[in-house]
């Protein structure tokens, strides 16, 4: 439920997320310690990562290129 909401409010509002890397986003959810990591592509979301804020940081990166 706390992702979908996520998901929901990245569609609606793509550019309102931390840009933590030059293209790719965070929005942290509410009830969990985890943060959807996307970037936005020219017709869609690509969601690169559901990353908890302190296991293995940035294990998301070679998602990027």
């Amino acid at each position: 439920m706390e992702v979908r909401r996520a998901e929901n409010f990245i569609a609606k509002f793509p550019e309102a997320a931390e840009e933590i890397l030059p293209s790719v986003r965070k929005r942290p959810l509410r009830k969990f310690q985890y943060s959807l990591i996307y970037t936005i592509q020219p017709s869609t979301l690509l969601i690169l990562a559901v990353a908890h804020h302190r296991r293995r940081p940035n294990y998301w990166v070679g998602r990027t290129t």
